[in-house]
């Protein structure tokens, strides 16, 4: 384990891009509620997303299709 979080220090990944969530949803008239429902995940989640305080691969990937 110390060996993988020592890569992980070493090599960190760039947090995927999600500065088009937003716009993105707004522009479909799309409320943050429906897409929690869509999803189904919490308020708090989506809202770090569209923030880029998460990096949710799985989540992001989701919310853009």
């Amino acid at each position: 384990m110390a060996r993988e979080v020592y890569r992980v220090l070493r090599n960190p990944r760039p947090a995927p891009a999600t500065n088009d969530l937003r716009p993105r949803r707004l522009a479909l008239g799309l409320t943050q509620v429906r897409v929690v429902r869509e999803l189904g995940t919490w308020s708090t989640s989506i809202s770090r997303l569209e923030r880029a305080q998460s990096r949710d691969r799985d989540l992001i990937r989701r919310y853009r299709e």
